[in-house]
C-alpha cells in the first residue's frame, strides 16, 4: 500500500469550550475540546482517487438517494475514475470508507464537537462566518437564493463557482475552515460518550447538514450498516489530526 503523496491542508483549532447545538434547535451542551487540526476543505475527488489508486481505499459505496447518479456536483455523487471534478468534494463515501481515508492520511473523522468548533467557532452560529445573511462571495448556495444575476453578473455561474473547493474564502470560519457544507451534509464520527445523542452509535456515525444551503441546521444519526433504504442528500467529509 502506497503512502499519500501529500496530506490535505489543515488549520489549527485552539482548545475551547464548544457549545454543541444548532441555531434553529434548542438543545445545548458545553464540551471542553482540546486543540486539534482539521482539513481546511472537504476531502476532494482527486485526494480520494489517490487513496483508491494506492489500494488503501475503495470507490464510494453509497448508491441510494442523491448518490444514485454521478457528476451532479456536490449535491450528488461526484466520484469518478477521472474527470473534471478533481477539486470537488468527494461525496457518498460510507462511514468506514471515510474513516479509512482519514486513517491513510494519518488522521480520523471529526467528532461533532470538533467539527462544530472548527466549522463555526465555539458558540452556536447559523453559518460558518456568523449569523449574517448568505452572500455570493461566502458560499455557492447564495446563487439559488439571490439568483444568477446577482452572483454571476458576467453571464452565468461557472462550475468553479458552484462545485469546487477553495473558491469562497470569504465564507471561512474563524479557524479558517472553508466550504462548510459545500455538499449538503458532512459525515462525522460517533462514540458512546458523544455530547450529542444522534452521535452515540459508532456503527452508524452521524452527520451535520443544511436545510437551506450553507446554514448549519441539523446533526443527525447515520444509517445502520447495510441499510439500503436510507436516503439523505449526498455528504462529504473532512479529517482531523491530534496536536
Amino acid at each position: 500500500m502506497k503512502r499519500p503523496i501529500s496530506i490535505p491542508e489543515s488549520v489549527s483549532v485552539s482548545a475551547a469550550q464548544v457549545e454543541v447545538g444548532t441555531a434553529i434547535g434548542t438543545i445545548r451542551k458545553h464540551v471542553q475540546v482540546p486543540s486539534f487540526r482539521m482539513s481546511r476543505y472537504p476531502t476532494t475527488v482527486a485526494q480520494y482517487r489517490e487513496c483508491v489508486a494506492a489500494r488503501a481505499c475503495t470507490p464510494p459505496a453509497r448508491t441510494t438517494g442523491a448518490c444514485t447518479a454521478s457528476d451532479q456536483g456536490p449535491a450528488g455523487r461526484t466520484y469518478s475514475e477521472a474527470g473534471a471534478l478533481d477539486d470537488a468534494p468527494v461525496t457518498c463515501a460510507a462511514l468506514g470508507q471515510a474513516a479509512k481515508y482519514c486513517e491513510w492520511v494519518g488522521g480520523r473523522l471529526p467528532r461533532v464537537e470538533e467539527w462544530l468548533g472548527a466549522s463555526r467557532g465555539p458558540s452556536v452560529r447559523r453559518y460558518a462566518w456568523a449569523d449574517q445573511r448568505l452572500e455570493c462571495d461566502k458560499h455557492p448556495a447564495a446563487i439559488a437564493v439571490l439568483g444568477t444575476k446577482t452572483c454571476c453578473p458576467a453571464g452565468g455561474c461557472s462550475a468553479e463557482q458552484v462545485v469546487l473547493v477553495g473558491k469562497h474564502p470569504a465564507g471561512s470560519s474563524p479557524a479558517g475552515v472553508e466550504d462548510v457544507l459545500l455538499a449538503p451534509a458532512e459525515l462525522l464520527a460517533a462514540d458512546s460518550s458523544s455530547p450529542w445523542p444522534a452521535c452515540r452509535d459508532a456503527k452508524k456515525g452521524c452527520f451535520a447538514s443544511t436545510l437551506s444551503g450553507a446554514s448549519i441546521d441539523a446533526i443527525t444519526s447515520g444509517p445502520a450498516a447495510g441499510d439500503a433504504s436510507w436516503s439523505v442528500p449526498a455528504w462529504a467529509f473532512r479529517c482531523v489530526w491530534e496536536e
